[in-house]
């Protein structure tokens, strides 16, 4: 009777005060969920940690520089299996809607199954996600916090028993929430939220539902990350930004990074595709895909354990200039062909894993992939090259997922957000439409729409 009241309170407010009300609500239940997520996260990296023989890490869900120190390729190779093999039945034997990356399947949800997730496939996604990213798979934590918000939006959306738009929009704002307590940018979370589920569109009406969902759940998430920006801040005259050469190399890396978006691309549908029909054709259980794509990446981990963990760490040391620690050589030739091998790797080690359907996000393993490219950019422009070389490293990063998964807005905000490099975001965006414009419409997330269907 009270949930009864509830609704047709809520139901009765105007459009604003409603969804002040409503993404407040959302924006908790999501940011707490993620707070959950990645406490058991961290607890899990850190026990793993210990196992390895690397202690002093801090709180942290990337494993990558932990799996570089250890140097014990046969104790990783056993963990990250573990991860996989012990993911793979909850996920396929209980909600199996919870495989892969969680972006595309929350628009898939959204598109095909009217905005509803069941109960089960957050839970499931959750557990499933902290046992992969936590033993240091290639995969991050942007979907399954995505799918975990999408899930909350949607369950409380139902429990209210709210219009089917209605469902949409707290479905939309659920996922800019758990975004937002994820990666701590409250406002290219509500733009991730809305334009991710179209190649060139957004969900313009759930945007203010979806920003107030945003800004509570980072008000109540950033004091447990003690309101430190994810990334280092970087530091470069803007004159030199915005010079002519400046900004013709910003543009140039745009479409240099085009090319390994689509294999990018390619790699991680294709995967997907041959991994089922693979399955099928030997009449095998589902799970079989998920611990064969996890065995590949694992080897591939192994041989390159650059390509470890949810590249979180790795991304840092790109930017403040500390990568060339883990990846370095004597000459320039041969370390821009390391940079861009280990770029490979690490797209290909994320394609094998969250393509045939182990548990975890594509955003931040794409991110180091960009900005391993946009080192690899710099030291090939040599004496061309007007700015710094974490710069195009900053932008490589935008300009990689923002053709990958058609949200160049939101993720030049974002990353502008995580590092409050505010005044790098222009050029990023420029940058993240080239690379866009020249892959066309392949995405990482298959079942997004080209536009809005027309009313």
């Amino acid at each position: 009777m009270a949930r009864k009241r509830l609704s047709e309170w809520v139901l009765n407010l105007a459009y604003a005060e409603k969804w002040l009300v409503l993404g407040t609500i959302i924006g908790i239940v999501s940011g707490f969920t993620v707070l959950v997520f990645f406490e058991l996260l961290t607890r899990l990296v850190a026990v793993i940690a210990g196992v390895l023989g690397v202690h002093g890490i801090g709180k942290t869900t990337d494993l990558s520089i932990v799996f570089i120190n250890a140097r014990k390729p046969l104790l990783e190779f056993l963990i990250l299996m573990a991860g996989v093999i012990l993911s793979a039945p909850i996920v396929y034997r209980i909600a199996p809607e919870a495989e892969g990356g969680g972006t595309e399947s929350a628009v898939f949800a959204y598109h095909n199954r009217a905005a509803i997730i069941p109960l089960k496939v957050p839970i499931i996604k959750l557990i499933a996600s902290v046992l992969t990213i936590g033993t240091g798979t290639s995969a991050g934590v942007e979907g399954p916090s995505v799918h975990m918000g999408a899930g909350a939006g949607s369950l409380l959306a139902r429990a209210l028993g709210l219009s089917r738009r209605d469902r949409s929009i707290a479905f939309v704002a659920g996922i800019a929430g758990a975004l937002s307590a994820a990666f701590r940018a409250p406002l290219g979370s509500a733009f991730f939220a809305t334009e991710a589920l179209y190649k060139r569109d957004l969900e313009a009406q759930a945007f203010m539902p979806a920003f107030i969902s945003s800004l509570v759940a980072y008000a109540v998430t950033a004091p447990y990350f003690k309101f430190i920006e994810p990334l280092p801040r970087i530091t470069v005259a803007a004159n030199k930004i915005y010079s002519v050469n400046g900004l013709l190399t910003l543009l140039g890396l745009g479409v240099f990074v085009a090319p390994f978006v689509y294999a990018f691309v390619f790699s991680i549908n294709g995967v997907n595709e041959y991994f089922r029909k693979l399955t099928r054709r030997l009449g095998l259980p589902m799970e079989f895909k998920a611990i064969l794509g996890g065995l590949i990446g694992s080897l591939i981990i192994v041989a390159l354990p650059v390509a470890a963990g949810s590249a979180r760490k790795m991304i840092s040391a790109s930017l403040n200039g500390e990568i060339f620690k883990y990846i370095n050589a004597s000459d320039t030739t041969t370390l821009i062909l390391l940079l861009i091998i280990a770029a490979i790797a690490k797209f290909l080690a994320t394609s094998f894993m969250v393509g045939s359907g182990v548990s975890g996000g594509v955003f931040a393993p794409s991110l180091l992939s960009g900005a391993l490219l946009g080192w690899a950019y710099y030291l090939m422009l040599g004496g061309h090259a007007s700015l710094p070389g974490n710069v195009y490293a900053y932008i490589g990063m935008a300009a990689f997922f923002g053709a990958a998964g058609k949200v160049p807005l939101a993720v030049s905000i974002i990353i502008g957000e995580m590092s409050r490099n505010y005044y790098l975001i222009a050029p990023t965006l420029a940058a993240a439409y080239i690379a866009r414009e020249i892959v066309g419409e392949a995405t990482v997330y298959p079942p997004q729409r080209e536009t809005r269907p027309v009313i």
